[in-house]
C-alpha cells in the first residue's frame, strides 16, 4: 500500500492520444481518471486523503533470478559482455605473447632446435629407438628396453643381429689384440725343432708318407699302398732312420720325393711282417741315403 496524497508528486499531464488512463491536472489540481475518448470517469481532488491498494512505484530492489525480459535490451552490460571471449576458443599463433614453456606445450606443434647449452648426464634419459622404454640408469643414457638373447647395441645406440656363426678363417684383425687368449698362447712351448744327435723316435700311422725327420730321428711306418716318402730337415749332421713293415701279401712300390737323395725305390714284397731299415744323414738340405737292409 501507498499513500498518494497529501504527498504527491507532480506529475505532468502528457496524454497520448487515444489512451486511457490517470492523468494529473494542473487545472483542477486533481487525479482525473480519463477514458479513450478524454471524458473525466473520475476525479480526485489534492485535498482528499486516499489509500490504493496495489499501487507500485519505481525503484525498490530485484534478486538475481527475478529479472524478466530480454538480458540484450540491456545495453551496457550487453556491451560488457560483448567483449569478453568464450570459454572454448582458438587464437592464432600471432595472437600469442611471452615466452613458451620448456616442457609440454600444446603450442608447439613442430619439432625446435635447442640453442646451444650444457646437460648434466643424470637428467638425460635415452629412449629406446626399437620399443621406446626410457632409460632410468644412474647416467641417463644406458640404453634400456627388451632386447633379445641374440641382439646387441651397436656404438650408434642401433639393435642388431649378430651373423647366425663364426667359421674359423672369418676372423680379422690382430691375434695379440685378444688379450686372453694371447696370454694363453704366451705360455704354451713353442714347436720344438731336433736339435744335432737328438734322439726321437714316432710310429707313424700306417698309410703316413711324410716322415717328418726335421723333428724325428726315427720313424717307423707301414705302407698301405704304392707311394712316395717326403720328409723336413733337420740340421747338417743329424742321422735319421726309417724302418718300414710290410703287412699283407700285395708288394708295393715306395719311392722317396721331395727331402730325400736315395739309391732308388723300395719294393715291400709280398711276405707278411718283414721290416726294412733305411738309413739317413743330413747335408742340411736333404737326408742322404747312407744304407739300407734287406728284408729281416
Amino acid at each position: 500500500m501507498r499513500r498518494l496524497f497529501p504527498t504527491l508528486f507532480l506529475f505532468f499531464s502528457i496524454r497520448a492520444l487515444g489512451a486511457s488512463g490517470i492523468f494529473y491536472s494542473t487545472t483542477t489540481n486533481a487525479l482525473d481518471y480519463k477514458d479513450a475518448d478524454g471524458n473525466t470517469i473520475v476525479s480526485i481532488p489534492s485535498n482528499m486523503n486516499m489509500t490504493f491498494a496495489g499501487y507500485g512505484s519505481g525503484g525498490g530492489s530485484a534478486s538475481w533470478g527475478g529479472i524478466t525480459g530480454t538480458l540484450t535490451n540491456q545495453t551496457d552490460l550487453n556491451s560488457a559482455l560483448a567483449g569478453k571471449a568464450a570459454t572454448s576458443h582458438t587464437h592464432a599463433p600471432a595472437d600469442i605473447t611471452g615466452t613458451a614453456v620448456i616442457t609440454s606445450d600444446s603450442r608447439l606443434s613442430d619439432a625446435r632446435t635447442p640453442l646451444a647449452h650444457n646437460q648434466a648426464e643424470t637428467t638425460i634419459t635415452f629412449t629406446n629407438n626399437t620399443t621406446g622404454n626410457a632409460s632410468t640408469s644412474a647416467h641417463g643414457y644406458a640404453p634400456m628396453g627388451t632386447v633379445g638373447t641374440t641382439q646387441f647395441w651397436r656404438q650408434d645406440w642401433t639393435l642388431a643381429t649378430p651373423s647366425a656363426s663364426i667359421a674359423w678363417g672369418g676372423i680379422t684383425g690382430t691375434l695379440s689384440n685378444q688379450t686372453d687368449l694371447n696370454t694363453a698362447l704366451s705360455g704354451k712351448q713353442a714347436t720344438l725343432t731336433r736339435a744335432t744327435g737328438a734322439m726321437v723316435y714316432s710310429a707313424l700311422s700306417n698309410g703316413t708318407l711324410a716322415l717328418a725327420f726335421g723333428t724325428n730321428s726315427c720313424v717307423k711306418v707301414t705302407p698301405t699302398a704304392t707311394g712316395s716318402f717326403t720328409t723336413t730337415v733337420p740340421a747338417a749332421g743329424n742321422v735319421s732312420q726309417l724302418i718300414i713293415l710290410t703287412s699283407g701279401t700285395t708288394s708295393y712300390t715306395m719311392t722317396f720325393g721331395t727331402g730325400f737323395k736315395s739309391t732308388g725305390t723300395l719294393a715291400t714284397g709280398t711276405t707278411t711282417g718283414k721290416y726294412f731299415i733305411l738309413t739317413f744323414v743330413s747335408d742340411g738340405t736333404y737326408m742322404i741315403e747312407a744304407s739300407r737292409t734287406v728284408a729281416q
